[in-house]
């Protein structure tokens, strides 16, 4: 998480009723902190009312809207960054919810206060970075704490699906052995976090690494075989359907 991450811009803003911004999308991840009233936040067709010592995330090139409650308009602060991750789980965030509230509130307002009184552009860089993790810190120590059973599971079940998936014998069936649970449970939870079987996301996980194997310059067999395909005929035909070209064009 913290590799390839960038401030770019820090700000805040007072109870004002015409605070609003959007419908637009921004280019950068940036992460709001409310300080107090409350305003409202619309991304992907929701709408979520947004109070004191709560935060939302904005992804790139996302349509987002928000905007302030006119009978208690709010005052929040944010933070803008750049990153290589593409999902915001990476910074303790929901796939499916844009909206946090941590425990810890008065030490992420603290931190978030900090970084206004920096000059992120140029004398106190790499400080800024510093809080800038912090904050990134107490979401995901949070967010890790509240894990559910399920969630748990579906990390075990992708730990052994990375640590298997070239075993040619390796399927759902054994998956579900290895986790001690039925194969109802099993696709229960990948169809609710993914809309994937667990078949498919072993096959597009499979996939995904013959494809950088054959980048690699290795031919087809060696990559079907290293990949948990016994048979380069029915590897090809599944790498064609799942690519749209065979394994033999790179």
């Amino acid at each position: 998480m913290e590799q390839g991450i960038k401030i770019i811009g820090v700000g805040f803003r007072g109870n004002d009723i015409r605070q609003t911004w959007g419908p637009g999308m921004r280019q950068h991840y940036i992460i709001h902190y409310v300080l107090s009233g409350e305003g409202y936040f619309k991304v992907n067709g929701k709408l979520y009312e947004i109070k004191a010592q709560e935060s939302f995330i904005i992804c790139p090139y996302t349509v987002v809207q928000y905007y302030a409650n006119k009978e208690n308009p709010w005052s929040f602060t944010w933070v803008n960054f750049e990153s290589h991750e593409n999902n915001v789980e990476a910074f303790g965030f929901q796939t499916d919810n844009p909206v946090r509230r941590v425990q810890a509130s008065e030490s992420l307002e603290r931190y978030f206060r900090s970084l206004q009184e920096l000059d992120v552009w140029k004398k106190n860089k790499k400080e800024a970075l510093g809080i800038l993790h912090s904050i990134l810190g107490l979401y995901q120590d949070e967010a890790a704490s509240i894990k559910t059973i399920e969630d748990e599971r579906l990390e075990r079940a992708v730990w052994l699906i990375e640590a298997n998936y070239h075993r040619t014998e390796f399927s759902v069936e054994l998956l579900c052995e290895m986790m001690g649970i039925n194969r109802v449970t099993l696709f229960r939870l990948f169809k609710q976090k993914w809309n994937l079987s667990p078949c498919q996301y072993i096959i597009n996980y499979r996939i995904e690494q013959a494809a950088h194997l054959l980048e690699m310059g290795n031919n087809v067999t060696t990559t079907a075989i290293s990949c948990g395909f016994s048979d380069p005929l029915y590897f090809s035909k599944v790498y064609k359907k799942k690519m749209g070209h065979s394994p033999s064009k790179r």
